[in-house]
């Protein structure tokens, strides 16, 4: 132990019959204030001004070369606290001397202040004061730097600086002539774990979270075939180490948790851009609802005051849902295509229930070529007629069509539940290989069909179409077929529009 760290921590011991004098009680009236010096000397070597120590000592500008400086509290680097409890006015007025710049430093430091002046009538040489303080003084000079004391801000005044003025984000902190800006820059900071370390039950809530995203994160990249360049997962990985390391460093946390946010925000932005609403298994409104989530959590500060980890458990379980929702749905439009697919090259009825991929769907609407208020055509020729043919399986059907070679067919439809998806069935006649129509609803493309393999050709088939259910509206629904090549013609003969019964599964 070295005589230094000796004296500081040794303190006077009292004992029957010992006598005592001012010397002593004084020495251990001090001793805790030596001991906290040391340690906070060495602790904090340079001082600093405490982060949310009350004001902080804000600093801003008055009328004219004043300012105004906030309540603060600090540590010199002698390791002694300062505490400026009031508001306090400087004028820099009197330092705009002479024809150059100047920089002009106000820093803070402690003065002994007494009370109460003793002097012993038989010993002059014993004198002080009965109470002492140190009291927070505002030191105004050219120099860098006072001794044992902290930088509060620093100006630089021309001969004609006429105010002051708070720097801006844009600062180019240049010297400005006719006004001086408030340079905090040169500030020691000192910032205490003022975000308590979480508790048990917290830490395991929030691992259990990162788990979760980390689980929905691969889930996306499996479903939806999109990458991940912003390298999210590893940013995950450090702030799920970070939680676990000790001891606990806030600064850090939430510099990794702003930088996960952000790479985690656009990854799903990349996903939207790549998808868009065309997918109906993407859940646009949980994506942005997670995204806004996300914004919380990006602090950008150099000294973030508050950080909150209850986000991410909320965060993690808009994930989950999100990827929940897109494997239901994924799951019920393949399966139902397989069915259609299945269906394509037999006799079907289009009776009023049937059973694709294992799900009750009910017929709510069907057009014939007989319903002409229902049915536009434009088209330079079109005409009716019966046509009989076979399915490649052999059934037999015959069926009264509208025939057109090129052109639009419209078509509205009656959707009685538009926030479920429907499934369209036509009996349709492939005549020869060779054709493209092209199908749209309310607007929006919907698929593009092309045949062009000739085992097709003179052919009864039943083509069915999945449209999810964001590309529905509430009132009459408009599908559009557009002939834009055929050999011969193309025939429209009826079709069925079905939904499921339920809402339930991955029928949302």
């Amino acid at each position: 132990m070295t005589d230094r760290m000796a004296t500081a921590l040794s303190r006077p011991n009292f004992f029957p019959g010992q006598l005592i004098d001012y010397k002593d009680l004084n020495r251990l009236a001090a001793q805790a204030d030596k001991v906290s010096a040391l340690l906070c000397r060495h602790l904090f070597e340079s001082g600093g001004i405490i982060v949310r120590g009350l004001d902080e000592f804000q600093v801003s500008p008055l009328k004219g070369l004043t300012a105004l400086v906030k309540p603060g509290i600090a540590l010199l680097p002698n390791g002694q606290p300062v505490v400026l409890a009031k508001e306090s006015v400087v004028d820099l007025t009197p330092y705009r001397k002479g024809k150059e710049l100047r920089t002009v430093v106000v820093s803070v430091r402690n003065v002994l202040q007494g009370t109460d002046r003793y002097t012993d009538r038989e010993d002059s040489s014993i004198s002080g004061y009965r109470t002492e303080a140190l009291d927070a003084q505002l030191v105004v000079g050219t120099s860098p730097l006072v001794e044992d004391g902290i930088e509060l801000f620093r100006v630089c005044l021309a001969p004609d600086t006429q105010e002051l003025t708070v720097a801006s984000i844009q600062e180019e902190w240049q010297p400005n002539m006719s006004a001086g800006v408030l340079d905090l820059r040169h500030r020691s900071n000192i910032v205490p774990q003022t975000f308590a370390p979480m508790r048990s039950d917290e830490s395991l809530s929030v691992r259990t979270a990162l788990y979760g995203i980390e689980r929905a994160h691969a889930k996306m990249e499996r479903i939806y075939l999109v990458d991940d360049p912003f390298t999210t997962i590893q940013y995950l990985t450090q702030l799920h180490a970070e939680i676990l390391s000790r001891p606990f460093q806030p600064l850090k946390m939430a510099f990794l948790m702003s930088e996960f946010a952000d790479k985690l925000s656009k990854y799903l932005d990349r996903l939207s851009t790549r998808l868009g609403a065309q997918r109906s298994n993407f859940d646009r409104e949980t994506l942005l609802k997670t995204v806004a989530l996300l914004d919380g959590l990006k602090e950008k500060e150099v000294l973030p005051r508050s950080q909150s980890w209850k986000a991410l458990p909320e965060v993690a379980d808009h994930l989950l849902r999100f990827v929940d929702y897109a494997e239901r749905k994924f799951s019920l439009v393949n399966t139902v295509e397989e069915a259609l697919l299945d269906l394509r090259n037999r006799f079907c009825a289009f009776e009023d229930k049937i059973v694709l991929g294992g799900h009750l769907f009910e017929q709510v609407d069907r057009l014939t070529v007989d319903d002409a208020d229902r049915i536009d055509i434009k088209a330079p020729t079109s005409f009716a007629r019966m046509l009989s043919t076979r399915f490649q399986n052999g059934d037999a059907l015959t069926l009264k069509g509208r025939f057109i070679k090129e052109g639009m067919l419209t078509l509205r439809l009656q959707v009685p539940h538009p926030d479920r998806p429907i499934v369209l069935i036509a009996h349709q006649y492939v005549r020869r290989a060779g054709s493209t129509l092209h199908y749209e609803i309310n607007g929006k493309h919907l698929i593009t069909d092309k045949w062009e393999i000739p085992e097709l050709s003179n052919h009864w088939m039943n083509r069915g179409v999945v449209v999810p259910a964001e590309q529905l509206v509430p009132q009459e629904n408009t599908l559009r077929i557009r002939v834009q090549k055929s050999d011969l013609d193309f025939g429209f003969f009826d079709l069925a529009v079905y939904q499921p019964s339920v809402i339930s599964g991955g029928m949302q």
